[in-house]
């Protein structure tokens, strides 16, 4: 393919992390070998945050009982507090994230390198900040979720206030990360032995049936996800002039999903159900795509979310970029051509360099490329051939 001669895809999304040693080294290298196709950039996520919401349950250690058994180095998992008071003064006085810390350090290093020429003056710094159920389901024991809950998410806006007061709201992208939500509306804890830690706690799970009451489980469990998403994300908690995107994630763990996607289904359901009642614009949403699935079946949902991606005029990266596999890539993107670059209507007049009498016509919606997850866990010896297959595939953004 040769990407000049089309629309899309065009752009590169990094989600978050990379393999380097320092947020300077990550800048150095996106700033010197991209800068042409990105709109954002991550400071990488070094040290703790390279393992996602893991060192979060660092948190909770002071008091074990909280922590499930996954993460807690006693026996004490879901036992009775003995001090509720003090436990809760803790929560509510002490429960410090970090990820303001983090975000207001490397925009610091951010400034400077770009006000020394090193990163393009449009490209914003992007700040990614997982949802509250994500340290939650990972680190939190079942019965005492909905005791913190209040607690670790009243910590993650005062995080975001001070992300927000700290840095110049021109220059910021807030990235919301969901990726646990996922393992909550596919049912990991019925799909994979030994995940109970993956149930919703806002209602009772029946696994042998399919009502509460007179309410749909299903239903329930995914009004619960959608509904937490939207009052962290929401809420005024971002201000309108700060950019907003989503990160769609099936997790990256030993380059492993958590659960396997039936196909984009749940993310596209997840999406249609969170987008309209936001009061704020979304500026993008990633979307993995496994490496096994070049198939249209697997891309099809996106077709449902189309519309109202374009009508908001929301930016749609796909995560189907995988290290050492430049012709699993192409097909991949193919596919996603079929499915992204057809008419209104539906039919399949696909966007492409045989096809296309005019190279700018602009098609349903706006997307571009990424990788699956974060780069955090890749070889770094991959991350240069990685870059160069991503530019070699996408034009350059158009700014």
């Amino acid at each position: 393919m040769d990407s000049t001669t089309t629309w899309n895809p065009q752009g590169v999304h990094f989600v978050g992390s990379l393999p380097l040693p320092t947020t300077r080294d990550v800048f150095n290298l996106l700033g010197s070998t991209i800068p042409h196709h990105i709109r954002r950039i991550p400071d990488g996520e070094p040290s703790s945050r390279g393992n996602f919401v893991f060192f979060q349950r660092e948190l909770f250690l002071p008091y074990p009982q909280l922590v499930n058994t996954r993460h807690n180095p006693t026996a004490t998992s879901g036992q009775p507090l003995q001090n509720v008071d003090e436990v809760t003064r803790y929560l509510e006085e002490q429960l410090e994230t970090g990820y303001d810390t983090a975000a207001i350090e490397s925009y610091r290093v951010f400034a400077e390198m770009r006000a020394a020429g090193s990163i393009p003056a449009d490209v914003k710094f992007q700040v990614c900040i997982p949802t509250p159920l994500n340290a939650l389901t990972s680190a939190v024991a079942q019965n005492y979720k909905a005791f913190v809950e209040p607690y670790y998410t009243a910590a993650l806006v005062r995080a975001l206030v001070r992300i927000q007061a700290q840095i110049a709201h021109q220059d910021l992208a807030v990235q919301i990360d969901c990726a646990h939500e996922f393992a909550v509306l596919d049912e990991r804890w019925k799909r994979v032995p030994g995940m109970e830690r993956s149930k919703p706690w806002w209602c009772d799970v029946d696994e042998d049936g399919e009502r509460d009451g007179k309410n749909d489980i299903r239903d329930l469990v995914f009004r619960g996800v959608v509904d937490r998403v939207v009052s962290f994300a929401g809420a005024h908690h971002i201000a309108g002039d700060v950019e907003l995107g989503f990160h769609f994630c099936y997790g990256d763990s030993g380059h492993k999903h958590f659960i396997e996607p039936r196909d984009m289904g749940t993310m596209v359901r997840a999406a249609k159900a969170i987008l309209p009642c936001l009061n704020h614009k979304v500026d993008y949403i990633h979307m993995p795509v496994p490496k096994e699935r070049d198939d249209a079946a697997h891309f099809a949902p996106l077709r449902e979310l189309l519309p109202l991606l374009r009508a908001h005029g929301t930016l749609l990266y796909l995560g189907l970029v995988r290290e050492g596999d430049e012709e699993g890539t192409k097909r991949r993107l193919e596919t996603a051509r079929i499915i992204i670059d057809a008419d209104p209507i539906g039919t399949s007049t696909s966007v492409s360099s045989s096809t296309a009498d005019d190279s700018t016509s602009e098609p349903v919606v706006t997307w571009g490329i990424a990788t699956e997850c974060g780069m955090g866990r890749m070889k770094s010896d991959d991350v240069p051939g990685t870059l160069e297959l991503m530019k070699k595939l996408v034009r350059p953004i158009t700014r």
